[in-house]
């Protein structure tokens, strides 16, 4: 099979009249998406607490532990901003809401997120590797959809760069120590690698279930645990920022084979 092809007995448009109301199926997705993604901000403190707290970790552990405790005061509405963001990718889609305009400007990045932004790059562009398959198959599978509703083909709502973008959104406007940056960043991969194992195929499957796609396709993709495996250590990304010493051998390294 040629590298980013999927391969179907049954063509992506057939059985329209079988077909889920394309309104209705964006939902159950932006539901499920939600529902399994909608934590994740939430659980990355007592990972990066349990770095902090390394023997082995430097003086300067201390302020970056302060600045944890006082982002974790505000871990409800950084949780809601983020299933706002997921959800609001779900309804760009839909056409429920006016996205940003190709080639609008996007403003400056404060300085001090620059390398979160890099670092949300990366993360993108390793994770799109990752799920080459999936997202090739759910791409065929949403442009079905819009075609439906009589749209323009949008952005995956769950393509990796999104997620990596609604994790910046949910926080980016906490004054936080680039060490601090770092460690939130590494977890929250290891953490959004772990869901999206599971959802990308759950999410192809509902598509196929709503007949956009064939069933077939949708059981070959899972699970994906299987032939993926954890990442590889040249795979976590590791923004420029670096963590406390003792931090990184705490939880850089986590899920690495």
């Amino acid at each position: 099979m040629t590298k980013g092809t999927v391969v179907s007995a049954h063509p992506l448009d057939a059985s329209n009249a079988n077909r889920t109301d394309p309104a209705r199926v964006i939902d159950d997705m932006k539901r499920l998406a939600v529902e399994q993604l909608g934590a994740l901000p939430g659980g990355l403190y007592g990972p990066v607490e349990e770095a902090l707290r390394s023997p082995s970790a430097s003086a300067d552990s201390l302020h970056v532990h302060e600045a944890l405790l006082l982002l974790r005061q505000h871990s409800a509405s950084h949780v809601m901003r983020f299933r706002q963001h997921i959800a609001l990718g779900f309804d760009d889609f839909g056409g429920a809401t006016r996205p940003r305009a190709a080639g609008a400007p996007l403003g400056l990045i404060d300085e001090s997120l620059l390398d979160f932004h890099l670092a949300g790059q990366r993360l993108g562009e390793i994770l799109d590797q990752r799920y080459q398959q999936p997202l090739g198959e759910m791409k065929g599978r949403l442009g079905a959809v819009a075609a439906a509703l009589h749209l323009a083909p949008g952005v995956n709502p769950l393509a990796p760069s999104r997620l990596a973008t609604a994790f910046i959104e949910a926080i980016g406007d906490a004054e936080l120590p680039s060490a601090l940056q770092g460690l939130l960043f590494q977890h929250y991969q290891l953490e959004l690698v772990r869901v999206l194992d599971v959802l990308y195929p759950r999410i192809n499957g509902v598509l196929a279930s709503a007949g956009y796609g064939a069933r077939e396709l949708a059981r070959r993709t899972s699970p994906m645990q299987a032939d993926r495996g954890a990442f590889r250590h040249d795979d976590q990304v590791a923004p420029r920022f670096p963590p406390p010493a003792g931090a990184a051998a705490g939880g850089g390294n986590r899920g690495a084979t």
